[in-house]
């Protein structure tokens, strides 16, 4: 899911207005109050936070801390120049007297009172554009990001002549009645960099308030004596990078694959110190399966070409819930930002050439043939013959599929050829070393339902099917 910022006064009916604008993502389950107050609170809920005028939109978009939270943000045209209840601040008054004729009068109330009544009419016609203005030129805040709404006639020409007399191209104005800004906002909803992006950042925000032990630290449990161990402030620098390095745009294919490799060798750079991860009491079976891919991700980033191409969004989402539960020693339960993570095989398009199915299967089988016959390897392993390797057959038979993997970054022409089959095997890792009956908690359950429906063709054998 996205998060949005929704600057709007609800001057009419506050539920038919939160139903036309966003009623394409809200639950049915979800009842809209009829106080604006009310529904003010119960939408952040849903990644939905309201300001209820202009200068309650310019205070939160002028809040750093605030806008990282924002992916997207609709603006209502026409609002007040402050809530009710509440007086003008300074810049809400330097708006007023620069843009909208307020002439400050200090010597009579009443003649300022009445200036200050007239230029906050005046404003209130297109509050929405100077929003639009700051977002977009002090900002740099995407304009594609920003959609404009209204349903009074009379302000669509006051906004366009604005955007005219700025000599500026207006931005599409969605008519909130219209399906099709409920239409938008659905896709914005489900961008899948968009989740991505919104769930590394939620992700890396709670390893930032969580962390508050060393103890926590799960990677040190792979880390030998000898060699030094990460602390809290160590942790904390790599999480703070993380959340940067994806913009809020999404880029070109080219760049954001670029950066989509940057973020790889960021995330898996820690487990460089590790030896290679071996079964000890005090790493569950969960944490170690989750280390040994982030180990080979790490292996591959560093000595091969292998991520040279075109990256999913699922795969970012994957490695980072390996790392979070591989770095850290989280509960077993799922958390809120690793649910956005698993959003991204929701949301993300699967078609053939991305699902992993029985073909797909065959073809890695056959790309594979000549080292699953050096790694004692059957061809025929779905046969269940006596050779075949199956979970069952012991923990370093049941870990050769990670090695048959790594051994294949020693041909950089078997790279380049079988490129996009060989990422595949880094999402069937999860599936040849995990222990299904040994994974049972909220977390894994809900991994193996995204992963089954997006990478994974459904299974209730145990063989090894590669």
């Amino acid at each position: 899911m996205s998060h949005f910022l929704w600057v709007e006064d609800f001057e009419n009916n506050p539920q038919a207005t939160t139903h036309d604008v966003f009623g394409s993502i809200l639950p049915n389950t979800y009842a809209i109050p009829d106080s604006r107050h009310q529904l003010k609170k119960t939408l952040r809920d849903y990644g939905i936070q309201v300001a209820l005028s202009f200068q309650d939109g310019r205070q939160f978009i002028e809040n750093p801390a605030r806008m990282r939270d924002i992916d997207y943000i609709v603006l209502d045209i026409d609002l007040p120049a402050c809530s009710e209840g509440d007086t003008e601040d300074q810049k809400t008054l330097d708006y007023l007297r620069d843009w909208h004729g307020y002439e400050p009068d200090e010597q009579d109330d009443s003649n300022d009172e009445l200036s200050l009544k007239k230029a906050g009419f005046s404003l209130k016609k297109i509050a929405g554009y100077h929003l639009y203005i700051k977002l977009v030129m002090e900002f740099g805040f995407p304009r594609e990001h920003i959609l404009i709404c209204s349903n009074h006639g009379e302000n669509l020409l006051s906004i366009q002549k604005a955007f005219h007399g700025a000599k500026m191209v207006a931005p599409i104005i969605y008519t909130k009645s219209d399906s099709s800004i409920r239409n938008k906002i659905l896709e914005c909803n489900n961008t899948p960099y968009t989740v991505l992006r919104r769930g590394i950042i939620a992700s890396c925000q709670w390893v930032l308030d969580w962390l508050h032990d060393d103890d926590q630290i799960a990677i040190n449990r792979f880390i030998e004596d000898h060699n030094r161990h990460y602390c809290q402030d160590d942790i904390r620098l790599i999480f703070e990078s993380l959340q940067e390095i994806l913009p809020r745009r999404e880029p070109e294919p080219e760049i954001k694959y670029a950066l989509f490799r940057q973020f790889i060798r960021a995330l898996s750079h820690a487990w460089e110190i590790t030896p290679w991860p071996k079964e000890k009491p005090e790493r569950p079976a969960a944490m170690l399966l989750n280390a040994r891919i982030l180990k080979t991700c790490r292996n591959w980033s560093a000595h091969g070409k292998i991520f040279n191409q075109a990256l999913p969004e699922t795969l970012l989402a994957y490695l980072m819930l390996m790392n979070l539960r591989a770095m850290l020693a989280p509960e077993t339960s799922i958390m809120p930002h690793e649910r956005v993570l698993l959003c991204v095989f929701a949301v993300t398009p699967g078609g053939k050439e991305t699902r992993l199915n029985s073909k797909h299967e065959e073809k890695l089988r056959k790309t594979l043939a000549s080292l699953i016959k050096k790694y004692n390897y059957s061809k025929n392993v779905t046969q269940q013959i006596p050779t075949a390797i199956t979970f069952d057959n012991g923990y370093q038979k049941k870990h050769e599929f990670d090695r048959l993997l790594n051994e294949c970054l020693n041909d950089p022409i078997f790279i380049e050829t079988y490129a996009e089959e060989l990422l595949r095997g880094l999402f069937l890792l999860y599936w040849t070393l995990s222990n299904s009956k040994a994974e049972q908690d909220e977390f894994h359950t809900e991994l193996d339902r995204a992963l089954n429906q997006w990478y994974f063709p459904y299974s209730t054998s145990t063989d090894i099917s590669v």
